[in-house]
């Protein structure tokens, strides 16, 4: 049309637009009461807008709306500074080769801009970019973002997350395009057929929300960001990098990974191969074969795990039998340290009794350097497992391994078991402070078996142990020490272990419903071990046995014995080991309460008279102090 038209009179920072397609080729005249003429555009896709209200409209300068017919050379050149491009329809784009667009270019994507780019090449976008929650990328090259681009949704890629489409593609088309930062995930379900693949340091994924419903808390799995894996062997997540050039600062946060199907051979939910300094926070691995499985993860400074869960069984039950592992750490000689620090850890099993689970397990040829705080399990059939397999007989295998405040409920087989570690000089593994309970039948609290080293100090051990709470076989240099434990069957049992000390454990037997027809705490074939300053009380027939070869066993008289319930406080078939009963006559002078009442042992009671009034039995029905001269102290 030839007819004139008006500018408005536009508010501050109006931009004018084209009513209707037969708007198009209209003139412009300067209105009346205000505005001015319209400028002239010097460059495609430029916009105008008013100054101010009432004033003249001018070119906004350095922003533009993609036209038909754009390339990558005409978008560089409309920007002589730091410009926007705007890309509001689909956009075909191919390369003939590698091309960075320049820095100075920023894109935004709006709803039905996508940019479908060609060719075996890379295009490099490393300036600003905004968009929608949508797909805005698109075709064979490679994407790759600058470092200004540190949170990617998986979206802009093509991703559904409707739980059904295969996203995998478009969430490593989104890793591939990052060189540092995370590909998020929104509060979805993306279903993936294939291992999401992370080969580059310092890129990561982020979810929005993460959780794992418990039975009977009415949560759902499907409310968090998760991945849904449909191959029963496939990995879900690998990160990768060599043994000569490591992976480091890799990131990956507030997210479930689980499995569609049971799992077979040796399927991870996430996997850290050579990474230095990861940071794996807020997680969930489930039904998986390893959940989370590490190899040469050191720390680096800063890097840990913390508030993860493994489980097994959420959505489906499982059949057969098979080993399966919640936390993996696996070294050798070339991936020598796990040098691991890992704080809430949870692993749950809820596909039944059939198969075997193991909370932690650190095996090979050299773990070591690995401290777990919080670990948390229920129903497994064991909580925490060092096995050592490099074949050494001589010189420390294993050393500076802890698990502290560690929870296990329901544990069928050994809350912690070592085997085959060794470290003469000790600190090889330090078990401190818990809480372990047993399911019915379960053999072991803590099963130690060939093993040197080792301190299991604090620990409240519960439940009925068909064999002992804490059992160690043809193993030295062993602390146990300060634990509670509570057991129908045996406290403690030494096998053929020797150089070893029990001491100050307070044990009550006939627990949970046993018999109480048992001992307490036996040394079979030991020797050089200390058995001192334990209370005994409770059910049992026999409070501490000396097997025919236990010799030389020292300190046994300073425990503390019930004998009202235990038959026989001390079986002695030994030679050396001290033994001593208290008797009726029995009894120390000197022993000084802080408000100088005086003390005396008379018929195994420890009796307090004086100013400070009387207190009688005040350790317990019966006490055996030794004199103070077999101390070494003056009289």
């Amino acid at each position: 049309s030839t007819a004139a038209a008006r500018i408005p009179v536009g508010a501050d920072g109006q931009v004018l637009t084209a009513r209707s397609s037969a708007a198009q080729g209209v003139d412009y005249e300067t209105p009346s009461g205000g505005g001015g003429s319209m400028p002239t555009a010097t460059e495609p896709g430029q916009i105008v807008a008013s100054n101010a209200a009432g004033t003249a409209y001018s070119v906004v300068g350095q922003l533009f709306y993609s036209q038909a017919g754009d390339t990558l050379s005409s978008i560089e050149g409309e920007c002589g500074s730091a410009c926007t491009y705007i890309v509001q329809d689909p956009q075909t784009i191919t390369l003939s080769a590698n091309h960075t667009l320049a820095a100075n270019v920023n894109l935004q994507f709006l709803n039905g801009g996508v940019w479908t780019v060609n060719g075996a090449f890379t295009l490099t976008v490393p300036g600003r970019l905004s968009a929608t929650l949508n797909q805005h990328f698109a075709g064979s090259a490679t994407l790759s973002f600058g470092a200004l681009e540190s949170l990617v949704p998986v979206e802009w890629f093509g991703a559904v997350g409707d739980c059904s489409t295969n996203d995998a593609p478009a969430i490593q088309a989104t890793i591939g395009a990052l060189s540092s930062g995370q590909a998020l995930l929104q509060a979805r379900c993306y279903a993936t057929a294939s291992a999401i693949s992370i080969t580059k340091s310092a890129v990561g994924i982020q979810g929005t929300q993460f959780g794992t419903p418990t039975p009977g808390y009415g949560a759902s799995f499907h409310e968090g960001s998760y991945i849904l894996m449909s191959s029963a062997s496939a990995d879900i997540i690998d990160l990768t990098g060599t043994s000569g050039t490591y992976l480091a600062w890799n990131v990956l946060r507030d997210f479930s990974v689980s499995r569609s199907v049971q799992p077979t051979g040796t399927a991870k939910g996430i996997s850290r191969s050579y990474v230095c300094g990861s940071i794996l926070e807020h997680l969930s691995s489930d039904d998986s074969v390893y959940g989370f499985y590490s190899t040469a993860v050191p720390t680096c400074g800063n890097g840990h795990i913390s508030h993860l869960q493994a489980d097994w069984g959420i959505d489906f039950s499982y059949t057969g039998s098979g080993t399966y592992y919640g936390f993996y750490y696996e070294t050798s000689g070339s991936a020598p340290l796990d040098s691991e620090k890992a704080d809430n850890l949870t692993a749950i099993n809820q596909a039944g009794s059939g198969i075997t689970t193991y909370g932690v397990e650190d095996h090979g040829s050299l773990p070591s350097d690995l401290t777990v705080t919080r670990l948390e399990t229920a129903g497994v059939t064991y909580g925490a497992d060092v096995t050592y397999t490099g074949g050494s007989t001589t010189g420390p295998r294993v050393a500076d391994i802890f698990f502290y405040d560690s929870v296990m409920d329901n544990v069928s087989g050994a809350c912690f078991s070592t085997h085959s570690v060794s470290n003469p000089s000790g600190g090889a593994i330090t078990i401190s402070r818990g809480w372990c309970n047993s399911s019915s039948g379960s053999p072991y609290g803590a099963d130690i078996e060939s093993s040197s080293g080792i301190t299991i100090s604090q620990i409240q051990f519960q439940g009925t142990f068909t064999t002992a709470a804490i059992q160690a076989n043809s193993s030295s240099n062993l602390s146990i020490s300060d634990n509670q434990i509570q057991s129908s069957a045996a406290a403690i049992a030494l096998n053929a272990t020797s150089s070893s000390g029990i001491i100050g454990n307070r044990v009550t037997g006939g627990y949970w419903g046993g018999s109480g027809s048992g001992t307490l705490i036996s040394l079979s074939a030991s020797s050089l071990n200390a058995v001192a300053g334990n209370r005994l009380n409770g059910s049992a027939s026999i409070g501490i046995s000396f097997g025919s070869s236990s010799n030389n066993n020292p300190a046994s008289s300073l425990n503390t014995i019930d004998p009202t319930s235990i038959t026989t406080p001390i079986s002695d078939s030994g030679t050396g080991n001290a033994s001593t009963v208290p008797t009726a006559t029995s009894s120390v002078q000197g022993i000084m309460r802080p408000d100088n009442t005086t003390c005396t042992v008379s018929a195994g009671v420890l009796t307090c008279t004086g100013s400070g009034g009387s207190t009688s039995g005040l350790f317990g029905p019966i006490i055996s102090v030794p004199s103070l001269s077999s101390l070494g102290m003056a009289t």
